[in-house]
């Protein structure tokens, strides 16, 4: 699982291409899926959880097909992974 974060222009743009073509983009590198959700303290950033493992999130990024869709999809930061700390059961 990796949490990511990102600024868009539009949400439901993002939502748009998130669901479609970046959708069919993410599965080719290897992700199971992805929980969206919005920040409540920005509404143009959007928090991300991937059940997706770091090195499939890498070769994702680094695809020069994924550029394309970012744009289309409105990006204004290319996303950011959160640094995990720890993890607490209980």
């Amino acid at each position: 699982m990796m949490l990511a974060t990102t600024t868009v222009e539009n949400v439901d743009q993002f939502l748009k291409i998130f669901s479609t073509t970046s959708l069919t983009k993410r599965k080719q590198h290897g992700s199971k899926g992805a929980t969206v959700y919005s920040d409540p303290t920005d509404a143009s950033r959007v928090w991300v959880i991937f059940d997706w493992d770091a090195a499939g999130f890498k070769n994702f990024a680094t695809d020069p097909e994924v550029g394309p869709i970012l744009k289309a999809a409105g990006h204004k930061s290319r996303p950011e992974i959160a640094t995990f700390l720890n993890h607490y059961t209980g």
